[in-house]
């Protein structure tokens, strides 16, 4: 697992899109244009650490072409850990958060809410 990690963390990886990208051929999910489809915008944690005492969504639920705001407690079921990107066995447990944070943010940049 160590050589798994060690390659995908500051390893050389061959690149084979480089020249594509470069003549301007490249196609990003923003190119992708889907008749229908929805867009969202996650609300970040302006502050390093804090408690979540309450999100009112209101004023964000009215704005014309708002279909849903989302905290944690509207995700039910779906409400479960990420997973780990690179386990580790040395961890002594999975350091995972939640999609939405729950009760606290624990970093500037932690998603507190979803607007679609």
């Amino acid at each position: 697992m160590a050589t798994l990690v060690g390659r995908a963390l500051g390893g050389r990886i061959a690149r084979n899109e480089d020249e594509r990208l470069l003549r301007g051929d490249g196609m990003y999910v923003d190119d992708v244009h889907t008749p229908g489809a929805l867009h969202v915008a996650f609300v970040r944690s302006p502050v390093a650490h804090a408690r979540i005492r309450s999100i009112d969504v209101s004023a964000a639920a009215g704005l014309p072409g708002v279909v849903k705001v989302y905290t944690h407690s509207d995700l039910g079921e779906h409400d479960k850990p990420l997973p780990l990107l690179f386990p580790h066995e040395d961890m002594p447990y999975p350091a995972t958060q939640h999609p939405l944070a729950v009760d606290e943010v624990n970093y500037a940049g932690q998603t507190i809410a979803m607007v679609v």
